[in-house]
């Protein structure tokens, strides 16, 4: 249980994602980027997190 909740916080502590830098995106483009990029994160802590709880 404490090795599951020490790898959940390790898996938070990651940095956040980085938004490259691209030319002419209007504010709904940036917006559908953003979000995307937040998806494909928090998928991938779930998933980190769903794999060790099920190696317990």
């Amino acid at each position: 249980m404490a090795r599951a909740h020490l790898n959940l916080i390790l898996a938070l502590k990651q940095p956040p994602p980085k938004i490259e830098k691209t030319s002419n995106l209007n504010t709904l483009q940036l917006l559908n980027a953003i979000q995307a990029k937040v998806i494909q994160v928090t998928l991938r802590k779930l998933l980190f997190v769903g794999t060790t709880v099920n190696n317990i």
